[in-house]
């Protein structure tokens, strides 16, 4: 607003939201638009079985034949948790003819892809018009959610020493494969989450009954194959806490044992309604209306 010293004025949660967000960032929708519209329509969802490389390609040009447009396609590979930056690689790309299909008509589009294309995660197809502008890029799954989610979690320890434990006088320290977890050896409660790739998360000082009562009574600790266990034992209607970390990228708050099942709940860091000065995190950080 130029009355306002050119600030942006988006009224609170009342803003008009489309396509551009306050500060003309693309949001989804500016990619659905985008695909909904596009001249070259694929309405392929997921890849099955058997596909073979055709694909069914509707031309919704009017006066343009699509063997004016180029495609080109790529195996990718989803990097992993060891990569400091997100995204994709590239193992094997190539360019497919583009078939000769009439405006508004209806074609199959033939990708030649190697042998051994099922061994990467997915397959991306590019539609460029004959200027040479990006229409679309549309973007498959090779393996299943399963085999990608396995993948995932595949991550190579920083070392072969499994979970290290170690204990100070008020702290006890469990760490693995770059993340580590501290707990209070005074209070059972959860002192700082830290992964060695990023900052400390603001996940601590928990858990903590909302409704009913629990008194710390001590915590032990002790080896579980390749895990090591930390159990943080309570009286009143929370009864213990048992957390594992894994000799992996994961480590879990795996069970809880309480007499409130139904109305037992717990908090990391957030403020109880009726306590708002209750903050394990600074006040000054938390974003409310």
């Amino acid at each position: 607003r130029t009355d306002q010293n050119n600030i942006i004025d988006v009224n609170g949660v009342n803003a008009p939201d489309g396509l551009v967000g306050p500060h003309r960032e693309k949001e989804g929708s500016a990619y659905a638009i985008r695909e909904i519209y596009s001249p070259v329509k694929i309405d392929l969802k997921v890849l099955s079985a058997d596909f073979n490389g055709e694909i069914e390609v509707e031309n919704r040009y009017h006066f343009t034949n699509i063997n004016q447009c180029r495609f080109k396609w790529e195996l990718i590979d989803f990097k992993g948790q060891e990569d400091r930056n997100n995204g994709y690689v590239v193992i094997k790309q190539g360019i497919a003819t583009a078939p000769s299909i009439a405006p508004v008509a209806k074609g199959k589009l033939r990708i030649g892809l190697p042998q051994d294309w099922k061994n990467n995660d997915a397959l991306a197809l590019t539609a460029y018009d004959p200027a040479g502008n990006e229409v679309y890029r549309w973007v498959w799954k090779v393996k299943s959610n399963t085999a990608l989610f396995a993948k995932s979690l595949d991550r190579k320890p920083a070392n072969n020493l499994g979970v290290v434990n170690t204990e100070g006088d008020t702290t006890l320290t469990m760490k693995a494969s770059g993340i580590s977890v501290t707990l209070s050896k005074k209070s059972g409660k959860l002192i700082q989450l830290a992964n060695e790739t990023s900052a400390a998360l603001a996940f601590n000082n928990g858990p903590i009954l909302v409704s009913g009562n629990a008194t710390f009574t001590g915590l032990k600790s002790y080896k579980d194959g390749d895990a090591y266990v930390v159990e943080s034992s309570y009286t009143g209607d929370m009864k213990t806490v048992k957390w594992k970390m894994n000799f992996g990228p994961l480590g879990e708050l795996n069970h809880i044992n309480s007499t409130k099942k139904r109305t037992l709940l717990f908090y990391f860091g957030l403020p109880k309604s009726d306590a708002p000065q209750q903050f394990a995190m600074p006040k000054e950080n938390i974003l409310t209306n």
